[in-house]
C-alpha cells in the first residue's frame, strides 16, 4: 500500500460518515416508527459496516476512529436469514431468544435443518468495539483494533 492511500481512505470515510449522519444512520431505526423491519435492518447493517470501515481505516492511517463511542445508538444487526426479517416467525424467534426462553439456532451450521440463523462474524464488530472501548489507553485501543482486524 502506498503511503498516501490510508489518508485518502480517511477522507472518503469521513465523507461517508457525514452522509450517514445526514441520513440518520447513527440513530437506531426504532426512533423512526414508519420504517419497515427490512429497511431498519438495512440501515443497521449499513451503519455497522461503516463503523467497521472507519476502525480499519483509522488503524491503517495511525489515527483514532472518527466515530466517537456514545455518539450513536444503533443496535446490533439481526442474525436472522434475510427472508425471515419482519415475519411473524422471525419476530417470535428474536423475542424468545431475548427472553432466554430458547437458545439460538445452529449459528453457522448450515447442515442443521431447522437453522434460521446465519453467522455474522465478519460484519458485526460490536463485541470487538466494546472490548476496545473498555481499555484506558489509546495505545491499548489501537492494539486491540489491529488484532481484531487481523483475525
Amino acid at each position: 500500500m502506498r503511503a498516501e492511500e490510508p489518508l485518502t481512505s480517511v477522507a472518503f470515510t469521513g465523507l461517508a460518515l457525514r452522509v450517514a449522519h445526514m441520513l440518520g444512520l447513527h440513530k437506531d431505526p426504532s426512533h423512526f416508527p414508519d420504517i419497515t423491519a427490512i429497511e431498519a435492518e438495512e440501515r443497521r447493517r449499513s451503519w455497522w459496516h461503516l463503523l467497521h470501515t472507519d476502525m480499519g481505516v483509522a488503524v491503517l492511517a495511525g489515527l483514532l476512529p472518527s466515530i466517537a463511542n456514545g455518539s450513536w445508538d444503533v443496535k446490533p444487526i439481526s442474525e436472522l436469514d434475510d427472508e425471515l426479517i419482519g415475519t411473524q416467525e422471525g419476530i417470535e424467534y428474536e423475542v424468545s431468544v431475548a427472553r432466554n426462553e430458547r437458545e439460538m439456532d445452529c449459528v453457522g451450521d448450515r447442515s442443521c435443518p431447522q437453522s434460521s440463523m446465519i453467522t455474522t462474524s465478519n460484519i458485526l464488530v460490536a463485541g470487538k468495539l466494546n472490548t476496545s472501548c473498555k481499555t484506558t489507553s489509546v495505545s491499548e485501543q489501537r492494539l486491540l483494533t489491529v488484532r481484531s482486524i487481523s483475525s
